[in-house]
């Protein structure tokens, strides 16, 4: 019977926060990342490729199922890299060095997985698909490490770009907020907001500081360790999200209260 946390099956999925990020006109980012695959799946799945029986020989019959699954697992793994290319290709927050990043090295992924689909129904025993599921697991990770990537990546890139934009209104709100003081209107309960504007804003500029170098260092080596790594993002980016909201909330009455 199948292991259905197999990497050969389709993974579950285990969500981080989605992120959605508004500024004046409407912006959003949404991060959701795949599920964790079972790290120690593939001796399973290696058994059930290698034959079946009490002798273990690799049949015919079991050779012609352990392609047919080999090549449906490399089928969804290119079916993602295709998704996370147009995800990296549509995102408007992505630096121009992160979306380089990140393309070059889906294509190269492409590469890899493709070349073994060319291989998979040339293979003449259970042990060499085998070796083709292994290979398209720990060399590629594309579900526990590359589509994490690029989701966190766009929601880093974007927060950090939307708190810059926020940072930059500062100094004109200050000054009108001087302006109205200084002609004698009330201005309390705007000093009050904008206070928490800044406040928000270096929340949401510090959360996001640094977080795309860190995913983007992390390569198919690097699971599970890389698990940890990709938690503490989506929490940073997590804040940072909430922090973009309530300064939105803050610059929404600001307006309101200057008209």
């Amino acid at each position: 019977m199948a292991n259905r946390a197999c990497p050969n099956s389709r993974p579950s999925q285990s969500h981080v926060p989605r992120v959605r990020v508004l500024a004046a006109a409407t912006l959003s980012g949404a991060v959701a990342v795949a599920g964790i695959l079972s790290a120690g799946c593939f001796s399973s799945t290696a058994a059930q490729a290698a034959g079946t029986g009490p002798t273990g020989t690799c049949t015919p019959v079991a050779l012609s199922a352990a392609r047919t699954r080999a090549t449906a697992a490399l089928t969804r793994r290119v079916a993602k890299l295709h998704e996370l290319s147009a995800a990296v290709a549509a995102s408007t927050g992505l630096t121009s060095s992160d979306r380089s990043t990140l393309t070059t090295d889906i294509t190269n992924d492409l590469a890899g997985l493709s070349a073994l689909q060319q291989k998979v129904p040339t293979d003449t025993s259970c042990v060499a698909v085998a070796a083709v599921e292994h290979a398209m697991v720990v060399e590629f990770r594309v579900f526990v490490v590359m589509s994490p990537q690029v989701h966190l990546t766009i929601a880093a890139d974007t927060e950090t770009a939307l708190a810059g934009a926020l940072e930059g209104l500062e100094p004109k709100i200050a000054a009108r907020i001087t302006a109205a003081k200084q002609n004698g209107v009330t201005v309390r309960a705007a000093e009050n907001r904008f206070s928490d504007l800044e406040s928000q804003v270096g929340t949401a500029t510090t959360s996001s500081a640094g977080v795309a170098a860190s995913v983007l260092a992390l390569t198919p080596a690097s699971y599970p360790g890389s698990s940890q790594t990709l938690e503490n993002a989506s929490t940073k980016l997590a804040a940072g999200h909430l922090a973009l909201l309530r300064a939105r909330a803050d610059l929404r009455s600001l307006k309101a209260a200057a008209r």
